[in-house]
Parts: structure tokens; C-alpha cells; sequence
């Protein structure tokens, strides 16, 4: 019991202020440090508004560290959610240490000497470290330890303060989320509602937390901030797509989630690419339009690889694209215009790791499979991307509501492909790896 309904003698805990977390923990001890893995779009900002708002709300203070933005940034988001941050902030309320290049290690330790000053001398109730992955990089694991996160645990506990740290790629998260009381975090759901899909609060790490759940999806509404979806409010039944291939249908809980992300990562030869074209040949044949980008191939290759299968499609087009464009804003382009031209139910984008090795940073792949992710939000279709593996995959690991894995294994004499599902949202699926009996063929990538 939080806060307000304290039973005698009961260790205080204290409400987070934000309601899906609300909805999952029962309250945290003083003295909690969170670990947030939120990257962008993910509503982290919007929770850690929310999170920092609660005690502003109440005349207490609050202190924020940012990283890699800038306050009007936050301001922004803050804004169209109907969240007052600008009051806090005019009411100084609210202490903000900026740091302007997070990967100047100079300026990085005169920031973090004014962030520890401000916490001694501003006596807030909360913190919130914004986006704390360049630190990583700047000071290595054991510098942040001993220069950020070491303190600010001892900080935290002798002053009773609630912290949370956001972190922005998977790899940042598992190392932070150790040395943290609880952590969580922040997915896209492939269930939608009117106004957008959803996005789901996960929790992980949690050290002597009640909690009563360990998931639930939330919704961001523009003007009134972030709200979780309640039980019930939910179908019981989510519509599942066969992808025809009973190993990876009985894998994933019965097929595709509809209006879901899903990723199929794998070596040379795990035959990443012939999963990919029998699911949108067979899905084709079911009277659903398919379209099939391919970075590796050209159409009538494609076209000739789908008939080889044995499958009559009925509407199925292939597109192959020019990995050598280098520009992902006319990447974009081209796909926009033949989801315009086609109109599909299920996107297949093939080889995705021959776009991204060719871009002037292979972090602006984000951006297109970002523009794939809203094409799944707003026309509720599937979406499927092949790709080997590279640094994209893991950062973009939080777009994708099924994940899949496909590696060649040697049993005996025999080369065996196997399935290993790694990530299902929502809706059943398991984490483990099975014969893929169902997946056969020659040439497949």
C-alpha cells in the first residue's frame, strides 16, 4: 500500500506517479534507483515527465540530467501531451543540467560535478537521467560507475530520493539494470486502438518490489499524457496471420500477431531469405497483396525464387531496390511509393543489411524502419524484415513485436536449419530454439 493508505510499522513506499507502473508496482521504497529502457519513440519521455511532475505537483523539487537533448526538447513533448513541465520549470521547481556534446569527456566531468553540486544543494525528491548511453561511450563502464552511477546510488539512498535512468539500446540497459532496485522496459504492442498503437511496460529486474503483474500495455493521449490500459480493456482473442509454416506458427502461438513488426536476423545460409519468401508467397496465395523488397535482388529473380516454391500467388509484387543509394530519405521514397502503387496487407523487406552498410552512418537505418513501423500502425498490416546480423538489429530490437533468429546447426552428419524465436509481444510464443523441418531449399540466404 503507497503513501496515502501506509499500514503501521509497513516500510513507507512511495507512488511513481506514472500509471502504468502505478497499475503494476504496489509503490517504491525511498531511496529506489529504476533503470528505464526507452528508445525513441518508445513514450519513455512522456513516462519520465510524468515520473519528475509527481512531487512538482505536490511544491516538492525534482532535478534532470540531460545527455543528448536539450530542454526544449523535452518542453516539446511535454507540451503535446498536456504534461506542465514549463510550469516546473518557471517555477524553479525544476533543475536542469545540460550537457551539450556528451562525447566530450571534459565537458562531460564539469557537468557531472554541477549535477552532484545541484543534487546537494537544490534537496530534490527526484531525479531523472536523461538517455544515458553516450556517457557509456565517453567514459567507458568503469568511468560512468565510478564517476556517475556509483555516487548517484549512494546519493540516492542516503537521501531518500527516487532516480530514474533511461537508457536507450538494450546493451546499456542489461549492464545499468544490475546494479538497479527495479527495471523495465518500454515496447511497442501490435495491439491498436483508435489513435495509434499502443506500447507496452514490461518489467524485469525487480529487488523486493511487489508487483502484481509483469506487463501491460499503455497508450499516449495528446493533452492528458500517458494512461495504461486496464484489464479487460483488451481482447482476450488477437487475430493471428498463419505464415503456413506449422514449425514457426506453433513456435510464435498460432502465426503472425496482426498489425505486428517481425524480424528474421540470420547468418549466410540460415535461409533468412526463403522464410521470408515463402511466408509472403503463401499469405499471397490466401488472397492477402504482398509486397517484397528485396536489397539483394532484382524482381524477376524474386518473382522466379516465389514460383520455384509451388505456390499460386494471386497478387504478389515484387520490387528490387538499389542498395546503393545511399540515402535513406530516398529509400523511403521508394518504398513509399509502392505501398501508394501496390497497396499490400503484408510488407516483406529483404536483405536489409546490404541498405545499411552503405549508409553514411548505419544508424540512420532507424529512420526507415521507423517509416515501416508507422505503416503498420496506420494501416494495421504485417510487416516482415530479413536481415544478417548488425549493430541495427540490436538497437532496433524495440520496433519489432516478433523476433526470430535462424542459424544452420550440425547434428551428426547432417546440416540442420533451426528457429530460435527470441521476442513474441504479445499473445503467446516461447523463447527456444526448433528444428525448422518446414523450411527447405537450395540458394537461400
Amino acid at each position: 500500500m503507497s503513501e496515502e493508505g501506509e499500514v503501521a510499522g509497513a516500510p513507507r513506499r512511495l507512488s511513481l506517479g506514472v500509471d502504468p507502473l502505478d497499475l503494476l508496482l504496489d509503490g517504491v521504497q525511498p531511496g529506489s534507483i529504476l533503470t528505464m529502457l526507452g528508445p525513441p519513440g518508445s513514450g519513455a519521455s512522456t513516462l519520465a515527465v510524468e515520473f519528475l511532475l509527481k512531487d512538482v505537483a505536490r511544491g516538492e523539487r525534482a532535478a534532470v540530467l540531460l545527455t543528448t537533448r536539450r530542454t526544449w526538447e523535452l518542453l516539446r513533448i511535454a507540451e503535446a501531451y498536456g504534461q506542465e513541465l514549463k510550469k516546473g520549470l518557471d517555477g524553479r521547481l525544476i533543475k536542469v543540467v545540460e550537457i551539450e556534446n556528451p562525447f566530450a569527456q571534459s565537458e562531460v566531468n564539469e557537468s557531472l560535478v554541477e549535477f552532484f553540486t545541484a543534487l546537494e544543494e537544490f534537496k530534490p525528491s527526484r531525479v531523472y537521467v536523461d538517455v544515458i548511453d553516450p556517457l557509456l561511450v565517453t567514459l567507458g563502464r568503469r568511468g560512468l560507475m565510478s564517476g556517475l552511477i556509483g555516487p548517484l546510488i549512494e546519493l540516492s539512498r542516503r537521501k531518500k530520493l527516487l532516480t530514474l535512468i533511461r537508457c536507450a539500446t538494450p546493451r546499456t540497459y542489461s549492464l545499468l539494470s544490475q546494479f538497479s532496485t527495479g527495471a523495465f522496459r518500454l515496447e511497442w504492442s501490435p495491439e491498436t486502438r483508435e489513435g495509434g498503437s499502443l506500447r507496452k511496460l514490461v518489467l524485469d529486474n525487480l529487488r523486493d518490489i511487489p508487483h502484481l503483474e509483469s506487463s501491460t500495455e499503455f497508450k499516449l493521449i495528446p493533452g492528458d499524457g500517458i494512461r495504461a490500459i486496464r484489464p479487460g480493456e483488451l481482447p482476450e482473442w488477437l487475430e493471428r496471420i498463419p505464415s503456413g509454416l506449422p514449425d514457426l506458427d506453433s513456435a510464435i502461438g498460432g502465426g503472425y500477431p496482426s498489425g505486428s513488426m517481425v524480424l528474421i536476423s540470420g547468418g549466410p545460409g540460415s535461409g533468412k531469405t526463403l522464410l521470408a519468401l515463402k511466408s509472403s508467397a503463401i499469405l499471397s496465395s490466401r488472397e492477402l497483396r504482398a509486397l517484397f523488397v528485396s536489397f539483394a535482388e532484382g524482381s524477376e529473380d524474386i518473382l522466379r525464387r516465389v514460383r520455384s516454391i509451388g505456390n499460386e500467388v494471386t497478387d504478389f509484387r515484387a520490387v528490387g531496390a538499389d542498395p546503393s543509394i545511399g540515402s535513406v530519405a530516398r529509400h523511403i521514397q521508394e518504398l513509399k511509393g509502392a505501398l501508394t502503387e501496390h497497396s499490400p496487407d503484408v510488407v516483406v523487406v529483404d536483405a536489409l543489411e546490404l541498405m545499411v552498410s552503405l549508409l553514411d552512418r548505419w544508424e540512420e537505418g532507424l529512420r526507415y524502419l521507423r517509416f515501416l513501423r508507422g505503416w503498420v500502425r496506420d494501416s494495421k498490416g504485417l510487416a516482415v524484415v530479413s536481415t544478417g546480423k548488425n549493430p541495427l538489429v540490436e538497437l532496433a530490437s524495440p520496433l519489432f513485436d516478433v523476433s526470430l533468429e535462424l542459424e544452420v546447426l550440425e547434428v551428426g552428419d547432417r546440416l540442420v536449419r533451426t528457429l530460435k524465436v527470441r521476442k513474441v509481444s504479445y499473445g503467446g510464443g516461447s523463447a527456444r530454439r526448433i528444428p525448422l523441418s518446414s523450411l527447405d531449399g537450395s540458394g537461400s540466404r
